[in-house]
């Protein structure tokens, strides 16, 4: 928004993402859209105005700035009709609209609407729109003030919002596969809906001479106390609208100022409800693939409790000018105070407010990574179970049974698994298990396992696996062939926690549970060559795991609380390797080495959505690590007649997003 009262110009991510954290829909670019809430300074060198010049104070970074350097891009300003510059990958420009206007910005300069800005945008590029960029397109408010003032404001803004949906569809048609749109927030509850207020209710008493006097009473009401409190807001507004009407004088009055308040936010938080339920709709008939940020739900969220926020001033403007001149100090004497604002200037955001609206568009780009790394949960847990039957294998070969004996098998195991979203671990999942000796050659068996995993997916959150599963185990020896294989099913329930942490003090976490199902088997066989007591030989190996994750909606119904889709993770591992074994008394210790590859556990597209708005999003996950090295030693200890103890570790190399190693104990017994 551009003007300093209610008439154009209208109004994005700082999240450190975590370190060594890659991001689910990474992008090469971000190209921006809109008006003065994205404007990074299109008018630079225009009337005087320095580089970068921005409506909030001090020229701070704005969400889009913030966003950027989140996504480690590079932001910067650009404007066609100046050629100032052309190699910027911002259009966006304060007072632009939806809809192409006759408007004049800074130095007489006619303002490039965002039909127009996407056009630059498209001759620039030949047509087409990058599909591994991010696109962000933020109006609206310049609308609704414009059509607000027209004799059917209704049917103007939804006009208005299907044109924004419509351009949002041409980038879609274009190539773009990925486009945020946050909504509007209230523009009711903005500074400027009362000094608008103020205005018209002096034009209609006749007391038109005196609303500048008006609008500066309410200003030092409304911008020099603190309203962090719904008390000490209505105090404060009730004192505005009483400084005001004695400051109109006349036959102004404090009950038809306070009647005519009332009806200005009535209808314009009505206008910025239909003009946000509009673009849902038009979106939805482009099929774009949106992310729809509720900062209408966000601003409720900062009026309601600006303390969680930093905030202490919700109605008033740390400015005393338009905000694309601020600086602090003399322009902003409530900060002196120890004041601290929702508001630069009657429509534009601080500095902080940016910092809050960054952060929650980054979260929100982020929340699928988290949510990509629940369908390896499972994977880390049977990772420890597979391992542990591995292990038990080793220690039959160590003390050989009679036919029909039965065995017994206790073991347990941890470890952890590094992904490219965070951590896994494994926590003391244990297995007991009974096999049976029907031939020289052959036991059969059961297994049945469960346990803890717990995962940390870096600053995003975590999450909590409690995992069963039921395994039929057989183990074949015929030397000097082997083969050791497994089937199974288990399910595990998760626990997510995400954080929400928006600017420098909003703290919060989105719980939601969910269910993992998974299958597979797993088949592993090879050749040993004898030479006196030491055994070593080529092995290979086969297995197949199939992981449904259930769909995830989070618990608190808030503007940050999201949905995402159903997942299902596919990995078909085969293995060459070499392994080598020895006996030195009860003891017999192996070691084996080898090479892992991944035929399937490619990239999949993870699904998520606002529960607060219209509209779901995909963007493209994590694939499966394609290949791999790992080393496992062990033995088996002959610790009494019928009981044999097995002890094994287990690790990776060159592993492309991070190793894992895991240890694993246990005994068998002999009945």
């Amino acid at each position: 928004m551009q003007a300093s009262t209610l008439r154009r110009g209208s109004a994005a991510v700082a999240f450190a993402l975590l370190s060594g954290f890659s991001q689910a829909g990474t992008f090469d670019q971000l190209w921006v859209f809109g008006d003065s809430l994205s404007d990074t300074g299109a008018f630079s060198g225009v009337g005087g105005l320095p580089d970068g010049s921005r409506w909030t104070t001090n020229n701070a970074p704005l969400a889009v700035n913030v966003l950027a350097a989140d996504l480690g891009l590079s932001l910067s300003a650009t404007n066609t009709l100046t050629g100032y510059n052309p190699a910027g990958n911002n259009y966006a420009q304060g007072g632009a609209q939806s809809l192409e206007t006759a408007n004049q910005g800074p130095g007489g300069l006619n303002i490039r609407d965002l039909p127009t800005q996407i056009s630059d945008y498209l001759k620039r590029s030949g047509g087409k729109a990058d599909p591994s960029a991010l696109y962000f397109v933020w109006t609206g408010g310049n609308d609704i003030q414009a059509v607000a003032a027209t004799s059917d404001p209704q049917q103007n803004a939804a006009k208005v919002a299907s044109l924004l949906a419509k351009e949002v569809g041409q980038l879609s048609k274009a190539g773009a596969r990925l486009i945020m749109v946050p909504n509007l927030p209230a523009l009711g509850n903005t500074p400027a809906a009362l000094y608008l207020t103020i205005q018209k209710y002096a034009a209609a008493t006749n007391t038109s001479g005196n609303s500048s006097a008006a609008i500066g009473a309410a200003w030092q009401k409304l911008s020099l106390a603190s309203t962090d409190t719904a008390a000490s807001t209505q105090t404060v507004t009730n004192d505005a609208l009483l400084a005001a009407s004695q400051a109109l004088g006349g036959s102004a009055t404090l009950q038809g100022l306070s009647d005519a308040y009332a009806q200005t936010k009535s209808g314009l938080n009505g206008l910025t409800m239909l003009f946000n339920s509009s673009v849902d709709a038009g979106i939805a008939q482009t099929g774009a693939n949106v992310v729809r940020p509720d900062v209408a739900g966000l601003f409720a969220a900062v009026l309601a409790n600006p303390k969680a926020f930093g905030v202490n001033n919700t109605l008033g403007t740390a400015c005393t000018v338009s905000s694309l001149l601020c600086q602090s100090g003399a322009q902003t004497p409530g900060q002196a105070q120890g004041l601290s604002y929702v508001f630069a200037d009657e429509l534009h955001p601080t500095p902080l407010t940016h910092q809050v609206l960054g952060d929650y568009f980054a979260n929100i780009l982020a929340a699928p990574a988290f949510a990509d790394a629940l369908g390896q949960v499972p994977l880390a847990s049977r990772q420890v179970i597979r391992d542990t039957l591995h292990a038990h294998a080793r220690a039959l070969d160590a003390a050989p049974r009679t036919v029909h004996s039965v065995g017994a098998i206790v073991g347990g195991g941890f470890g952890r698994n590094h992904v490219e979203a965070g951590t896994l671990k494994p926590e003391a999942i244990g297995t007991l298990g009974f096999d049976y000796q029907a031939s020289p050659e052959l036991a059969l068996g059961v297994a049945f396992s469960g346990g803890k995993t717990r995962a940390g997916v870096g600053s995003l959150g975590s999450y909590k696996g409690d995992s069963l599963a039921l395994s039929a185990i057989g183990n074949w020896r015929a030397a000097p062939l082997w083969v050791d294989g497994e089937v199974f099913l288990g399910n595990t329930d998760l626990d997510t926690r995400r954080n929400i942490n928006l600017g420098p003090t909003y703290r919060a976490v989105q719980t939601a549970s969910t269910r993992a199902t998974q299958f597979g088997f797993d088949v592993n066989g090879g050749y040993r060559m004898q030479w006196g007591k030491v055994s070593t030989g080529p092995l290979a190996g086969l297995r197949y795991e199939h992981v449904k994750v259930g769909a995830l909606i989070e618990d608190t119904l808030d503007f940050s609380a999201m949905r995402f889709g159903e997942q299902k993770v596919k990995s078909l591992v085969g293995s060459l390797g070499w392994n080598v074994a020895t006996t030195a008394g009860r003891f017999s210790p192996y070691a084996r080495v080898g090479y892992y590859h991944e035929f399937k556990g490619d990239a999949r597209d993870i699904e998520a959505g606002l529960l607060s708005t219209a509209g779901n999003f995909t963007v493209e996950g994590q694939a499966l690590p394609k290949n791999w090295g790992e080393l496992g030693v062990g033995s088996a200890v002959n610790v009494a007649p019928g009981v044999t103890a097995f002890a094994q570790a287990t690790g990776s190399f060159a592993r492309d997003d991070g190793n894992f190693w895991g240890v694993n104990i246990g005994l068998n017994a002999t009945f």
